[in-house]
């Protein structure tokens, strides 16, 4: 026996039944990390991925029985509880009924929404006891919207007597004909069947007969979802028994081109049909995928879809373990044998194998030829890695469901899938949930609303630990997870979407996937608040009902609960990502101020928008602008994702370049317009690893330094100077920007929002501040027209900016710079033209502005940037694209009249004010201060008796002082007052002298002093 045998068996002895074949591979001279490993054995049962034999029997006994039992004749107790929701025009009948069928000719109940008289609060319902030729008696009531509500029919058909009770009202008896004077009423084949609108939650139902007994009690959403889902499956069975030769990119035959969503769908679709209803055509469907994905290459479609297709292999495989044990037609192997093949040589095609094990020679084994390095790679070094895609890539999606493929097949074919498997558990433990265990610390995601939905993540979490045995040890207990439903609880908006942040496809309150979230949430950590969320806010938005079925496969359903939302903080800081979601209410009438400035910089569906923020209050007001028609168009290029983009700072410098992986030359030229904004410190590095978003890393930005919430103000300091080149910005304090968001009452009837900068560049540059809106902002006078897109904007006595959007307004007091020089840019056939760029993403080139392609307008003026030249050009999205509220179609720019002079920081302040969009309402009195002593304070007087003031220097200040006149020392002394940008810790007094006919006021650093500031450096005096 050789040394190397003898070595192994000892080994051996050591380690686990399940780490054997591991080893055995090992001796073999097959390629295995050296590392990597499982913490515990794949199960051997089926179903194991994504869910369990426990899950489908959860799910299957939340199902009603079927048939549906019948109203009893002689009567009894029909309860059940809805929270009515809002009608969804274009989708369902306005008077949709809730229970029963209008107008039978047999006695029956029906209720029923009535749209007329419905308002944002209350919807109106019809309850009618039907009977041959007639009502025997109809009421109309009204039910508290997204309110849950009990419905309660008593009645005996006998003694000709019923009783209706809603929610907390005294029953009513709306039929009395004890004298038989009357028509009869004895309900005939009446199901318990319910309809609704997508928008109601209907709640647990009871039903009982006249002797007392409950013939039955369900929840009644889950056989409206099972309706819904069944007619999906229904529609993906059909077009998969007659797939056409070439199907559209929806259609259900589609596996090479369709989206990874679409093609998962399907399979989980067709799969969880048959499993609750035990229907053939369900696995003759599954069947007919299967020979579906037979037909195209293991490479078709790129890695996303190939990944795809081996999730989609994966669940036919484990959900269908046993009904698929048939035979394959025209080979000598079973469907299940071909579906293990398959996953087998998807996975090792190059693009999909790469995804896990970085970029390396071909390899016949489930294996990588070398263990991935998962942390501190270095990019120069010849270790194969993915770690740049650990904070945003498509590995994400591809690991999982490679790691789906080999959990499914895992012990049943004759390759060993342990060590490719283990690779793939390495990448979720040190990189991919490392890195969200990063920067969702608190729950916050740096790609925004949309691409930072983290439903997938908690399916992934728990893809592990349904298929690995059980171990003392939570696998991957990601706290993190838990706290990402915050930023949708915080930032939700009252038309049920959220701010636009990042890469936007329009996220709404009803996606499955916010859903997942709070499910998750509610279940891991007992939340509350989550669960409330989930009962009130998402599931009366959601679309439809198919999506419960999944959601319940996979998640126990927690139960109903009210809201408490009241009990939270208006604000909330989600560090690391960058955002503070603040807001001074939890109705509709809220306003939403959302501030973002991440700790890193990356390209992936994150933006150039540090320092940026936007408001919402009834509508958008001041918005992220632009439009995802899709990642890397020219639109996304070189507006969309830019700094030009954004309610942020821009800094021009026609020297600066700006490129992506290689240097632009004359011969070929960027593809990346210069628009004055932020961009990468190393072009090479925009999909950074984890160390690389550190701090000391070259993708760190320092982001949010302070961040206050106060009972009646939130305060956040941002800095965003690293996102900007050193050529042009001073790197430590060269763009500070404070947000002050005041919701006290007793200051103004609605929240008022102070923006003040510091901006220092290099080379005496100008700073330019941007504010966009969605219609055209107002002045006291007329705008002058300088031509393609741009007016000078005039002003009578104020500096003041109206904005209005549908039922919100907000009015912009602009008081730095004084006497600015402010020109508005946009339009869309508003009378002026601009040239069109081509929306071609391999050029940056004008169109023939005389012949312009269909869809584009010369009129379209919205997204104006500059060309490689420096002029002044619109770069349109594609024309499928349509425009959503938070595209924009202004912009405000503001700067100095004057160009600086000297290297010393340029100062901006708005005061913005929100309203109702009716009449000329009143906006704050506010008074620019002049500062005193050091002359470090920029002080504002807002109304009579408020005062703000901000340190100018990046240092915490021990003293800073103002001056005011027309105010007695008394009336000082009464006076609130926030200073921000204190030193921290220290107590200050307020020292009130006379200058002469002004009054000079001093907060000053003292041993004994009167008010303390906080450990953000805020001073808050009766505030």
């Amino acid at each position: 026996m050789s040394m190397i045998s003898i070595s192994i068996r000892i080994f051996m002895r050591n380690l686990p039944a399940y780490a054997l074949l591991s080893v055995s591979v090992l001796a073999l001279g097959i390629p295995l990390a050296a590392t990597a490993s499982l913490p515990s054995p794949v199960k051997t049962v089926h179903p194991r991925v994504l869910a369990t034999q426990a899950d489908f029997d959860r799910l299957k006994a939340l199902l009603p029985p079927t048939p549906l039992p019948l109203l009893p004749q002689d009567g009894g107790i029909f309860e059940f509880e809805i929270s009515a929701g809002d009608y969804t025009p274009n989708a369902e009948n306005a008077d949709r009924p809730i229970f029963g069928t209008h107008n039978t000719p047999f006695a029956s109940l029906h209720i029923r929404h009535l749209f007329k008289n419905e308002t944002n609060d209350d919807a109106p319902i019809q309850i009618n006891l039907q009977g041959e030729g007639g009502n025997i008696a109809s009421v109309i009531t009204s039910l508290k919207k997204r309110k849950p509500t009990l419905f309660k029919l008593e009645w005996d058909s006998n003694q000709r007597i019923a009783w209706l009770t809603i929610g907390d009202a005294p029953a009513q008896k709306i039929w009395n004909d004890p004298d038989k004077k009357g028509k009869d009423w004895r309900p005939q084949n009446n199901l318990l069947d319910f309809t609704g609108r997508a928008a109601d939650v209907l709640g647990t139902v009871n039903a009982t007969n006249l002797s007392g007994t409950k013939f039955f009690s369900g929840d009644i959403t889950m056989h409206l979802a099972q309706n819904d889902f069944l007619v999906l499956g229904q529609k993906k069975a059909n077009e998969l028994s007659n797939c056409p030769s070439s199907p559209d990119k929806k259609h259900s035959c589609n596996v090479s081109t369709a989206s990874r969503s679409d093609i998962t769908t399907t399979g989980q679709v067709i799969a969880l049909s048959y499993k609750v209803s035990s229907a053939p055509k369900y696995l003759e469907a599954a069947k007919s995928l299967t020979r579906r994905m037979a037909s195209v290459s293991a490479s078709e479609g790129g890695e996303y879809v190939m990944g795809a297709r081996v999730g989609v292999m994966a669940i036919l495989y484990d959900w269908l373990h046993q009904e698929l044990n048939i035979p394959y037609p025209g080979e000598s192997i079973t469907y299940r044998d071909k579906l293990a093949k398959m996953i087998s040589e998807t996975i090792k095609s190059p693009q999909l194998r790469s995804s896990i094990c970085g970029y390396e020679d071909l390899h016949t084994k489930l294996a990588c030829l070398k263990e991935p390095t998962y942390t501190n790679w270095q990019r120069t070094s010849n270790a194969n890695s993915i770690a740049h895609s650990y904070l945003g890539a498509h590995n994400y999606s591809a690991v999982s469901e490679i790691a789906m493929g080999l959990l499914a097949i895992a012990g049943e074919t004759s390759e060993d899938v342990t060590p490719l498997l283990s690779v793939a558990y390495e990448h979720y433990r040190q990189g991919f949930f490392k890195g969200r265990e990063y920067y969702m610390v608190d729950g916050g995601h740096h790609m925004g609303f949309s691409y930072g939905m983290s439903g997938e993540s908690a399916l992934r979490i728990s893809m592990w630990r349904k298929a690995l045995e059980p171990v003392p040890e939570t696998i991957f207990p990601a706290e993190w997870m838990a706290k990402a439903i915050y930023p949708y609880i915080y930032g939700l908006r009252s038309d049920g979407s959220f701010p636009a942040r990042g890469d936007d496809f329009l996220a709404k309150a009803g996606d499955n996937q916010i859903g997942d979230m709070a499910i998750w949430s509610a279940n891991e950590n007992g939340d509350k608040v989550a669960q409330g969320f989930y009962w009130n806010n998402i599931l009366p938005a959601q679309a439809g009902r198919a999506a419960f079925m999944m959601r319940n496969l996979y998640y126990p359903q927690p139960p109903r609960e009210v809201s408490h939302l009241e009990n939270l903080p208006k604000s909330r800081h989600f560090r690391i990502a960058g955002e503070v979601l603040m807001r001074d209410k939890w109705d509709a009438n809220a306003t939403l101020l959302e501030f973002k400035s991440s700790n890193f910089m990356s390209e992936n569906h994150q933006h150039l928008d540090q320092n940026s923020f936007s408001l919402y209050y009834k509508a958008p007001l001041l918005l992220d602008s632009g439009l995802y028609d899709d990642y890397g168009t020219s639109h996304w290029n070189n507006y969309y994702t830019r700094t030009i983009a954004h309610n942020s700072i821009l800094v021009y410098d026609k020297e600066e370049s700006f490129y992506m992986r290689t240097p632009p030359t004359p011969q070929n030229p960027s593809l990346f317009i210069n628009d004055g904004g932020q961009w990468y410190k190393n072009p090479n590095l925009t999909y950074p690893t984890l160390e690389e978003a550190k701090p000391g890393g070259p993708n760190y930005v320092d982001g949010i330094t302070n961040f206050e919430d106060g009972e009646n103000y939130t305060y956040v300091r941002g800095n965003a100077s690293k996102a900007y080149s050193a050529s042009k910005m001073d790197q430590n304090n060269g763009f500070l920007r404070s947000v002050l968001y005041l919701r006290k009452p007793s200051l103004w009837h609605k929240p008022v929002t102070v923006i003040f900068d510091s901006v220092t560049t290099e080379k005496w540059l100008p700073a330019t501040s941007l504010l966009h809106m969605a219609t055209d902002p107002l002045t006291a006078l007329k705008p002058i027209a300088s031509g393609g897109g741009r007016y000078q904007l005039a002003f009578g006595a104020q500096q003041v900016i109206t904005v209005r959007n549908q039922g919100g307004l907000a009015n912009i007091q602009l008081v730095l710079p004084e006497n600015a020089n402010v020109v508005k840019v946009g339009g869309y056939n508003n009378g002026d033209t601009c040239i069109q760029m081509d929306t071609d993403a391999r050029v940056v080139r004008a169109l023939d502005q005389a012949n312009l392609p269909q869809g584009h307008s010369a009129g379209d003026c919205r997204f104006i940037s500059r060309d490689l030249q420096g002029n002044y050009v619109n770069f349109p999205h594609w024309v499928s694209a349509n425009p959503a509220q938070d595209t924009g179609t202004w912009r405000v720019e503001i700067k100095a009249a004057q160009e600086p002079k000297e290297r010393s920081p340029q100062y901006f302040m708005n005061v913005i004010s929100v309203a109702d969009n009716i009449g000329t309402p009143a906006i704050p009195a506010v008074n620019r201060l002049s500062s005193a002593g050091t002359g470090n304070a920029e002080v504002v007087q807002i109304e009579s008796s408020t005062i703000l003031a901000f340190n100018r220097n990046a240092e915490p200040a021990t003293a800073i002082a103002w001056t005011i006149s027309g105010q007695t020392p008394e009336h000082i002394q009464q006076a609130s007052v926030l200073a921000m940008g204190m030193k921290p810790g220290t107590r200050f007094a307020r020292v009130v002298t006379r200058n002469g006919d002004k009054l000079q006021v001093e907060l000053k650093e003292t041993e004994d002093g009167e008010y303390p500031s906080s450990s953000e450096g805020v001073v808050n005096i009766g505030f």
